[in-house]
């Protein structure tokens, strides 16, 4: 029978732990610099309008893209008001001439009011991950900026910490 003491199995789940933690926030950040070298936005879906291809709390990334290249079926973010509010729905027909751009939300019953126009396009949507919208907004919401930066540099520290004990340890045995 194998045993294995407290402390090693502690040691073990720790280590273990600390570098799960490591690689994913690695993985995030690779993630994060992709997105900015590449000059894409991510966004969130946030009404049921673009179901189910993105549903409510989609991730979603955009690419910048020139109005006169977005065609008819693409799905693009634009700017829908004066209050800056971005909404995200696909094209279902292009006006060259007045350039404008008729949308409608795939859940919905009918095309959106007013045409969008082409200076009010963000960008065309790339792909989406559902279910990572609200922890993404959640993450980088500015009234939460204090609180994801300290978990950040309190898991850092403990992972230094247990770092040099584990070395100390090691250098006892």
């Amino acid at each position: 029978m194998l045993y294995v003491s407290g402390k090693a199995l502690l040691k073990t789940i720790g280590d273990l732990l600390f570098s799960v933690i490591t690689i994913v926030f690695a993985i995030l950040a690779v993630f994060f610099v992709i997105i900015k070298l590449l000059d894409w936005s991510l966004l969130t879906i946030d009404s049921p309008s673009m179901a189910p291809k993105y549903p409510t709390n989609s991730l979603i990334i955009v690419r910048k893209i020139e109005p006169e290249n977005i065609q008819e079926g693409d799905v693009i973010a634009f700017v829908l008001n004066e209050d800056g509010f971005i909404a995200t729905h696909r094209v279902v027909a292009v006006n060259k001439e007045n350039k404008t751009f008729t949308t409608k939300g795939d859940a919905n019953s009918s095309i959106d009011v007013a045409p969008v126009q082409w200076e009010n396009i963000v960008g065309k949507v790339v792909f989406g991950i559902p279910w990572l919208g609200k922890p993404m907004r959640s993450l980088t919401a500015e009234k939460n900026r204090p609180i994801v930066i300290t978990c950040i540099v309190i898991l850092f520290l403990c992972s230094l910490v247990w770092d040099i004990h584990a070395k100390k340890n090691r250098r006892a045995h």
